[in-house]
């Protein structure tokens, strides 16, 4: 599983690696950007290059671009500029705010206060099952127009059809 990470506190964005490796995640399929443009960047380079990732992990308050000072709509933006052109990734909120946004995988509250690593870890594993089993990015290459993978796309494409994506 292919995962990008917008994250600009370096702490943070260990202790969350941790998590993703302890559940299997391998350190080289997680990307680290610190704002929101490298992280659109990324995003669609691996897309171009046939290797789009599986999920995003962003925080709620950091930089747009390099250089520049965080903003506190900086999660939102990225979950805006995802949807506007039209890609279809899995993104999980993990802020240290208590947020709730309907139109993402997952939000996780980061914080001493909640069990958040398993919060990431629930999120990730359910990710994980959906996608398919033993075939990985094959079905991606096999299919590019498809999204994460998942077990009934494929049986779609198998078939010749795909009415999820089309």
């Amino acid at each position: 599983m292919k995962i990008i990470h917008l994250e600009d506190d370096g702490i943070k964005y260990s202790t969350i690696k941790r998590v993703l490796v302890d559940v299997g995640i391998r350190n080289e399929d997680i990307v680290w950007v610190n704002n929101v443009e490298d992280g659109i960047e990324q995003i669609e380079r691996a897309i171009k290059e046939g290797s789009p990732f599986d999920l995003a992990i962003t925080d709620q308050h950091y930089p747009l671009k390099k250089g520049m000072k965080a903003d506190f709509d900086a999660g939102e933006i990225f979950i805006d500029t995802i949807k506007n052109k039209g890609i279809t990734l899995p993104i999980i909120v993990c802020s240290s705010m208590d947020l709730e946004y309907k139109n993402v995988y997952g939000t996780v509250w980061y914080s001493d206060r909640s069990n958040w690593e398993a919060e990431v870890q629930g999120y990730i594993k359910k990710l994980m099952s959906s996608l398919v089993p033993g075939v990985g990015r094959c079905v991606q290459n096999a299919f590019p127009q498809c999204c994460y993978r998942r077990i009934s796309c494929f049986q779609k494409h198998w078939h010749g059809l795909c009415y999820l994506h089309a």
